[in-house]
């Protein structure tokens, strides 16, 4: 399915994946609601199950929700800063993760999703480790990733939240889904998600 993405739908950077997504008779049922809206809602459905799947217990945000207070006694939290409108190169936008130096694991995953076949055409991540990982080093020993992103993307997209504090079977849990994105991430827009949190 990768081949079948035009390169230009396909940025530069993060771990790039085509896996599908298996759709429910109840999925079916939403899908008329949320094309009439631009298929905002299902993206977050479908994006939202996964997680669930996997025995996570996610929780839907939107962009007035931050910060995320996901643990405040370990300061685990994600804060938003103000979006830079003309932060990112012409014709992209750009999402930063940062994270404290002695950090748990971090990751911020972007999927774009095709309402017509209802699946996953294109994901990307941002996080804090893994070998070989290619990221700056801010002030204070801060980690920083970024990922850029065509606009056209947006539209179809959600993020995942995903944390280490707390394990499931060995797996990181996954716990927000945001979607939306459109309603801040415009053309050359970048924001940064400054989670804070340390081990």
């Amino acid at each position: 399915m990768q081949e079948d993405v035009p390169s230009s739908l396909r940025p530069e950077g993060g771990g790039q994946t085509t896996t599908g997504v298996t759709v429910k008779p109840e999925d079916l049922a939403q899908g008329g609601v949320a094309l009439a809206t631009g298929g905002a809602s299902l993206f977050i459905e479908w994006a939202f199950n996964e997680l669930v799947k996997l025995g996570n217990r996610p929780a839907r945000v939107k962009w007035v929700n931050f910060p995320l207070k996901l643990n405040e006694a370990k300061g685990n939290i994600i804060e938003l800063q103000p979006p830079e409108q003309t932060g990112a190169y012409p014709g992209t936008v750009e999402i930063v993760l940062e994270t404290d130096a002695n950090s748990y694991k971090k990751r911020v995953v972007f999927q774009q999703w095709d309402a017509d076949t209802r699946r996953q055409i294109y994901s990307a991540e941002i996080q804090n480790f893994g070998a070989g990982h290619a990221s700056e080093r801010g002030p204070s020993g801060t980690t920083i990733d970024r990922l850029l992103l065509n606009p056209v993307q947006i539209a179809s997209g959600t993020l995942k939240f995903i944390s280490e504090d707390e394990i499931l079977n060995e797996v990181l849990l996954g716990r927000y889904v945001l979607g939306d994105l459109a309603e801040v991430l415009k053309e050359r827009t970048k924001v940064t998600f400054r989670w804070k949190g340390q081990r």
